[in-house]
């Protein structure tokens, strides 16, 4: 091919390629639109990572015989959510022979498959140990409950209760062996379920039980606990379904919350989301205001993570309710950048302040006040009569990693000492 051919050549594949492109990406703004495409993309549900693993042998993914057991928990509206209650490695210790020894062991439980919980050894020993603390794990996006790093995280966090520590793992409504299709309002649904359920069959009570999210599952954990406040308005006595307050009368939905690597809400997480951490889905329609103001009409889930801090908080503040909350991001974190963390911060503090503080402010303050872990990276904490808002960035760890890090197991372990030191200068 000559010269003279080999430019206009050159320039018709260029704007041949850019023209695929540009359908290609057109061709997936429409899918965004589209709520079936929406919820696949925005739960990734379909993706379970362990598709070649039983999840009702636990043991599989390195966890002692018998220390987890496996069973469904019904939901209201009639889904089944495949459950794990993993026991702590020194309760495992004490009760080795009775959770190992065939003869003593249920038939259900030989198959590691049961939906009569009551027949486990796990929960008997929870309902006797009235120093029992339970952390109920609320997953991120993709994947099933023994997915990726979360078995790593389950450690972390039985690692945060000296032995006291039980996790309830679960996997949402859509997601691994759970039957249904995922939404906003199921998972809520789903999450209160599994409350609910270590409240009143567990026997645990609220001041003894952490809700843990990341990723997605800090949506889900803010949203609930927004519910779980809201739903009875007076915050005393008992509600439409009989359940009992704290012995001064008031509701303690429970002890605290930890979030790893949250964000604000799905629009602000869509705008910087990248497809393979280099893609970016909306990058190119969140420079244009009006268009993406415009798109954003269409998310039909929008978790509203930042509305929802603010509401818990502000309740929480009117009706002299206690709270805990910890945010951890990691600074390289690829999927959900760290300043998510940093605006939901603010939303929790803003909340938490009478007549309310600027995101100016609250940085300069910041600046004064955060305590400097060198390559640990940074605390920030505020304290009011009723709470404690706490924010932890690390340097590394990114979105997953950072789970198994004793930074979690710290951040349970804090939570449920009253007595613990505040960080502040």
């Amino acid at each position: 091919m000559s010269s003279t051919h080999l430019i206009p050549f050159i320039l018709h594949s260029i704007l041949l390629a850019i023209c695929i492109i540009l359908i290609t990406y057109l061709v997936l703004l429409c899918l965004l639109i589209h709520p079936f495409f929406q919820s696949h993309i925005v739960y990734l549900h379909a993706i379970k990572r362990t598709w070649f693993s039983d999840l009702s042998k636990p043991e599989q993914f390195g966890f002692l015989p018998g220390q987890v057991s496996t069973f469904y928990l019904p939901t209201p509206d009639g889904e089944k959510l495949f459950t794990w209650l993993i026991l702590p490695v020194e309760q495992y210790f004490a009760h080795e022979t009775e959770l190992t020894n065939p003869l003593r062991v249920s038939s259900a439980e030989k198959s590691n498959t049961t939906t009569r919980f009551d027949e486990s050894v796990a929960v008997r020993l929870l309902r006797s140990d009235s120093a029992a603390r339970v952390v109920v794990h609320l997953h991120g996006a993709a994947g099933t409950v023994a997915s990726g790093e979360r078995v790593r995280n389950y450690t972390a966090l039985l690692a945060g209760g000296r032995g006291r520590v039980y996790v309830v793992a679960f996997d949402y409504r859509g997601f691994g062996n759970s039957t249904g299709s995922p939404t906003q309002s199921g998972l809520v649904i789903d999450a209160t379920t599994v409350v609910e359920w270590v409240v009143n069959t567990l026997g645990v009570s609220r001041d003894r039980i952490v809700l843990f999210g990341q990723s997605l599952g800090t949506a889900v954990c803010l949203a609930t606990l927004r519910h779980l406040a809201l739903r009875n308005e007076d915050g005393r006595g008992r509600n439409e379904d009989g359940e009992g307050r704290d012995e001064d009368g008031k509701r303690a939905h429970v002890k605290g919350i930890v979030l790893v690597a949250p964000f604000t809400d799905i629009a602000a997480l869509v705008s910087t989301y990248r497809i393979a951490r280099t893609v970016p889905i909306l990058g190119p329609v969140a420079g244009i205001k009006p268009l993406f103001e415009y798109f954003q009409t269409f998310i039909t889930d929008q978790w509203l993570s930042k509305d929802h801090v603010e509401e818990y908080i502000r309740w929480s503040e009117e009706k002299d309710v206690k709270y805990r909350i910890t945010m951890i991001h990691a600074e390289d974190d690829a999927d959900i950048p760290w300043h998510h963390t940093s605006r939901l911060f603010w939303h929790a503090v803003n909340a938490s302040t009478e007549g309310g503080i600027t995101y100016a402010k609250l940085d300069d303050k910041r600046k004064k006040e955060k305590i400097d872990m060198g390559p640990g990276g940074s605390v920030m904490e505020w304290r009011t009569k009723n709470g404690i808002i706490r924010e932890e960035v690390t340097k590394s760890g990114s979105h997953d990693i950072i789970m198994g890090f004793p930074v979690v197991s710290l951040a349970i372990m804090r939570i449920f000492d009253d007595n613990a030191p505040s960080t502040k200068t």
